[in-house]
C-alpha cells in the first residue's frame, strides 16, 4: 500500500497492512528552512522528501485550492504587506473592515480587527453572503493532488461552520458569545445565511473528482464552544453536511484539537468519518482510551502523543512510552499523527522513532 492508500483505508476503518502515521511537518520544515537551520541531514530537502526520508505521510490540508470566489455586487479589498492584512468590505448597506498581523517571530496570523463589531456590521456581513459567487477550480487541486502523489493524504477544507466563523473570524469570542445572546435572532439569521452561502461550496467539493476527504476546518474546543452552543448550533449542520457528501462518496472529517471531552457524547452522532488533530493529554483535557470510547462504530481519529513532548529534551524512552500509550489505547480506530503539528523547536529524530514505533506496530 502506498502512504495514501494505507491512510484512507484506515479512515474508512478498512483493511491496512500497517498503521497509518502522519506527523504534520510543514511548520517545522518552513520556519527551519527560513532561519537556515535545518539539521545537515536534512538541508537541501523539500517537504516530500523529508517525509520520505522519514518513512511516513505528508497530510497536507488544501486551502482554497478548489474553489475561487467572486463578488460581483461588492468590492472585497485587501492589503497585505506580509505582516498585516487588511480587508475591507464594501458593499450598498455599508462597509466593514478585517484586520490580521503576523504574530512576532511566527508563522500564524491573529485577528487585531474583526468584520463585526457592532448589529450595524452584521447587515454588510448577511450581503457579501448572499451576493459571493464560488466556481470550482479543480485544474489547482489536481496540482495539489500531483504534488502529493502516493505518498501524502490531502482534504479539502471548506472552513468553519456557521457558529466558528462568528467566534473566530466575523466577531471575536469575547464580542460573538454576547451577541449570541444579546440578539439571538438577529445572529441566528446570520448563521442560516452562511449556511446557504456554504451550499455551492459543498457541490464544488462533493464533485471533486480526485480528493476522496473533505475537512470541516473548525478548530473545536470546549474552552469557548459549551456543549449546549454545540448540540444546538453545530451538531445539525455536521449531519446535513455528511449526510450530503457521504451520498457522494466522500469521508468527511473535522479538526478537534483542543479540551474537548465535554463534546464526547456528541461525535457518534456528528456523521464524521473520522476525527482530525485530537491531541491528548497533557496538552488537553482527555487520554486517548477515553477518545476511542467516545467515538461512533464507524469511526477513526486522529492522536498522537502531545506535541509539546518533542520540544523538553525529554529521553527517547517518554517519547515511545507516550506513542505506545496512544496506539493501545487507541487501537484500530488510530490514525497516528504527532498532535497536532510538529512544532519548529522540536527534535525531529523523536519524529523519527514514532515512525519506526508505527512500521512495527501491528495493523
Amino acid at each position: 500500500m502506498t502512504h495514501r492508500e494505507r491512510y484512507l483505508a484506515r479512515a474508512a476503518l478498512e483493511a491496512t497492512d500497517g498503521l497509518p502515521f502522519a506527523p504534520d511537518l510543514s511548520v517545522w520544515h518552513r520556519v527551519n528552512e527560513k532561519r537556515g537551520a535545518l539539521p545537515e541531514r536534512y538541508r537541501g530537502m523539500d517537504l516530500r522528501e523529508l517525509h520520505d526520508e522519514l518513512g511516513c505521510c505528508l497530510p497536507w490540508h488544501i486551502y482554497g485550492d478548489f474553489v475561487e470566489f467572486e463578488y460581483p455586487r461588492m468590492e472585497h479589498l485587501v492589503t497585505d504587506d506580509g505582516d498585516r492584512r487588511v480587508e475591507r468590505l464594501v458593499t450598498p448597506v455599508g462597509e466593514v473592515r478585517g484586520v490580521r498581523e503576523r504574530v512576532p517571530g511566527g508563522e500564524s496570523y491573529a485577528w487585531r480587527e474583526h468584520f463585526i463589531k457592532s448589529l450595524d456590521d452584521v447587515k454588510v456581513v448577511e450581503y457579501m453572503l448572499a451576493h459571493r459567487l464560488a466556481r470550482a477550480r479543480y485544474d489547482r487541486l489536481d496540482r495539489v493532488m500531483d504534488w502529493l502523489g502516493g505518498r501524502g493524504i490531502g482534504d479539502m477544507v471548506v472552513g468553519y461552520t456557521p457558529l466558528l466563523r462568528i467566534l473566530v473570524e466575523w466577531a471575536g469570542i469575547e464580542r460573538g458569545i454576547y451577541m449570541l445572546y444579546d440578539y439571538p435572532a438577529e445572529m441566528e439569521r446570520l448563521m442560516a445565511a452562511a449556511a446557504a452561502a456554504d451550499d455551492p461550496v459543498y457541490e464544488i467539493v462533493a464533485a471533486a473528482p480526485r480528493c476522496r476527504v473533505v475537512i470541516v476546518g473548525d478548530n473545536m474546543d470546549t474552552r469557548y464552544v459549551s456543549p449546549a452552543m454545540y448540540e444546538r448550533y453545530c451538531l445539525p449542520y455536521y449531519q446535513r453536511r455528511t449526510d450530503f457528501l457521504h451520498s457522494r462518496g466522500k469521508l468527511v472529517s473535522t479538526h478537534m484539537d483542543g479540551c474537548i471531552k465535554g463534546l464526547f457524547p456528541y461525535l457518534c452522532d456528528t456523521g464524521f468519518d473520522y476525527i482530525d488533530g485530537c491531541t491528548p493529554a497533557p496538552m488537553n483535557d482527555f487520554t486517548p482510551r477515553e477518545l476511542r470510547g467516545a467515538l461512533g462504530g464507524r469511526q477513526a481519529a486522529q492522536c498522537g502523543p502531545p506535541s509539546t513532548l518533542f520540544c523538553q529534551n525529554l529521553p527517547d524512552s517518554s517519547i515511545a512510552r507516550a506513542t505506545q500509550e496512544v496506539i493501545g489505547g487507541m487501537g484500530n480506530r488510530l490514525l497516528l499523527i504527532v498532535g497536532d503539528q510538529v512544532p519548529e523547536n522540536a527534535n525531529i529524530e523523536q519524529v523519527r522513532l514514532v515512525a519506526e514505533i508505527a512500521r512495527s506496530a501491528r495493523a
